[in-house]
């Protein structure tokens, strides 16, 4: 199997065949990235179809694989860093499709937000980033809402518990403070969402 004759096979699959392209793809992937930096016309070849690869997991929802594949495809990728200007192009491709894989998994919220960041610094004002952005750190503010949550319910509940066993008024209190922090938490939370749901890039992936 050669590269040429691999890409000429890679042509013939529709450009709207999603799953088709990831099959061939995953088929021939050890042999893909299993070029070196020597063979840069090649690499750059191969580069380009991981792109396109991505962009099809991303529609297809195969979140896992993204993140899975991600660290061999990027580090395939960067021999191309200085040596070809379409560098960025492919590397911000597969980078962003990478982050809505995390932003859908939501268990990185974080490494989610810092890899937007990364990404806005190679197209500084993307419309996509920003709204991903955007999408990120409301899904993060939720997660620490819910803690806080959970937490005032924890205290209210002990508060009350105690009142129950000892008479002291100033429980009363401290009850009642906790409760109009409760509700202003998850009036925010409510605001939070709705502005989260509201957006463009709720349901985009690339």
């Amino acid at each position: 199997m050669t590269i040429e004759k691999l890409q000429a096979d890679f042509d013939k699959i529709e450009e709207s065949d999603d799953i088709g392209t990831i099959e061939f793809v995953e088929k021939h992937f050890d042999f893909l990235i299993s070029f070196d930096s020597s063979d840069i016309v090649e690499i750059e070849d191969v580069a380009e179809i991981f792109s396109i690869y991505y962009s099809c997991l991303g529609i297809c929802n195969r979140w896992t694989e993204i993140i899975s594949n991600r660290d061999k495809i990027v580090e395939f990728v960067n021999k191309l860093k200085g040596k070809r200007e379409d560098y960025n192009e492919l590397y911000f491709n597969i980078e962003f499709v990478y982050s809505q894989a995390l932003l859908e998994q939501g268990n990185e919220l974080k490494k989610t937000i810092q890899t937007l960041i990364k990404l806005n610094k190679l197209k500084p004002k993307d419309e996509d980033i920003i709204l991903s952005l955007r999408r990120a750190k409301y899904a993060l503010r939720s997660k620490t809402y819910k803690v806080l949550i959970i937490i005032s319910f924890v205290i209210i509940f002990c508060s009350l518990l105690l009142r129950l066993i000892i008479d002291l008024k100033d429980f009363k209190i401290y009850t009642e403070i906790l409760w109009i922090i409760l509700v202003g938490v998850l009036l925010t939370q409510y605001v939070d969402n709705y502005k989260s749901n509201k957006s463009p890039a709720a349901n985009k992936y690339t």
